[in-house]
């Protein structure tokens, strides 16, 4: 019976040791399978915690079990509470996995509508060198912000640190986006008031040519045809100015704008002017011209010089030293007289000025009674038919001419300029003469 009695008791330790190794061993793949989950520390701590817990309290009731029962109820609790840490973790991870799916999705989300919403405020000004620098500047970043915010998100093992880097790389995509949006409207704004300058600096510059058009001594024709090159000039700068895609580009415009205006105004100013038609060559006359000048083609061109030993000593003067509103004396060398203008020249006929004694005018000087304080020639001396002749009463004088106020002219004359050449007219006899001269 002792016997008997020792072997009972002898299986029945067995059995309770073999319940405990099976449970420790459940316990120990469950340990296993959670630490291969790819969750927070804690999470897996916790777990393995519970686990430890449940094999020591299954160790415990089935050590003071008195019967199988006893013993399968120990282990089959034992392996449920181990069971369930396990599908607790699992299902940590399977909520962190899908946390991490509907993070990225919003992250990805957030980038798309980043990037429309940049586009949509460049819209129309894409292909604009700044503009374009802009946009592709922050959808590189939000690019960049996007991989990195994924990566983030796919290393994070905790539910909410999942939650928190959705949360916050979203915001900063959005803040990017903002960004975005108010430097591309910065720089089409500041692209647009480029264009603006440059097309208006390209107006006053035509704007200025057309007032100096105005005032060269060419005819009305050839004006009018100055004023429309230079609007196609404008129309065409604009045309490129409001086209171009760069500052570069605008500022070729404006440049070659301005130059062509310029060779518009030059052209007109270089034309040859007709100012005597019919002249006959060797004779002289007076020319009394608005504009300085730059070339004289038919004529030698003189200024009073002085008088001496009877005679009127002229100084030969080059064309490019004129004066505007000057009288000078010419000597025709052909039969058409044609000037080139310069800048300087005067308005009104007021300004025609005198030097030595020589005395210019711009408009007809018509006869007048005697004793009439208006009758400007009379008295004075004009050139008439290669002689100086004292004027009468009945005396006139076209335009662009001069006469010579004997009294102001100096009593002797400087040397001549080096280069120049004196010639003379005899003076005139003092015998009154009455007569009507509007030719030189």
């Amino acid at each position: 019976t002792n016997e008997a009695l020792a072997g009972i008791q002898a299986a029945i330790v067995s059995f309770k040791e073999g319940t405990i190794d099976e449970i420790e061993n459940v316990a120990t793949h469950n340990k296993n399978s959670i630490l291969e989950y790819a969750v927070a520390d804690q999470v897996k701590e916790t777990a393995i915690n519970e686990i430890d817990k449940a094999v020591a309290e299954a160790e415990a009731s089935i050590n003071n079990a008195d019967s199988e029962e006893q013993v399968n109820n120990a282990m089959n609790t034992a392996q449920n509470k181990i069971n369930n840490q396990w599908a607790t973790v699992q299902n940590y991870y399977n909520q962190l996995q899908a946390a991490k799916e509907s993070a990225i999705a919003a992250i990805e989300q957030a980038a798309a509508d980043a990037e429309v919403t940049i586009n949509e405020a460049a819209k129309g000004y894409g292909n604009i060198e700044t503009v374009q620098h802009v946009v592709v500047t922050y959808q590189t970043q939000i690019k960049s912000l996007k991989d990195k915010a994924k990566s983030s998100i796919n290393e994070e093992p905790n539910l909410d640190g999942v939650g928190q880097l959705k949360e916050n790389n979203t915001k900063q995509i959005e803040d990017l986006q903002d960004k975005a949006v108010e430097d591309t409207q910065i720089a089409i704004h500041e692209f647009i008031a480029l264009q603006q300058n440059a097309i208006r600096d390209v107006e006053q510059v035509a704007d200025t040519a057309k007032q100096k058009i105005d005032g060269l001594g060419v005819n009305e024709d050839a004006k009018k045809e100055g004023k429309e090159q230079i609007g196609i000039i404008v129309s065409t700068a604009k045309t490129t100015i409001n086209e171009a895609t760069n500052k570069n580009k605008i500022y070729e415009a404006q440049t070659q704008a301005t130059i062509e205006i310029y060779n518009v105004v030059q052209n007109l100013k270089d034309m040859w002017i007709s100012v005597r038609e019919n002249m006959t060559i060797g004779n002289y006359g007076t020319l009394c011209w608005k504009y300085d000048l730059t070339a004289i083609d038919g004529a030698e061109l003189y200024a009073i010089a002085g008088k001496e030993n009877g005679r009127i000593i002229l100084e030969e003067v080059l064309a490019n030293e004129t004066q505007a509103g000057a009288g000078y004396v010419i000597r025709a060398t052909a039969k058409r007289l044609c000037v080139k203008n310069g800048d300087q020249y005067t308005d009104t006929p007021l300004d025609a000025a005198e030097c030595n004694g020589l005395q210019g005018t711009f408009v007809d000087i018509v006869e007048y009674t005697a004793g009439d304080p208006k009758n400007k020639l009379e008295g004075n001396y004009i050139i008439y038919q290669n002689e100086w002749r004292k004027c009468g009463v009945y005396t006139g004088l076209r335009a662009n001419s001069a006469y010579l106020i004997m009294d102001y002219v100096p009593s002797t004359a400087p040397a001549p300029a080096p280069g120049r050449r004196y010639i003379s007219m005899p003076l005139p006899k003092e015998t009154p003469t009455g007569f009507e001269s509007k030719v030189e």
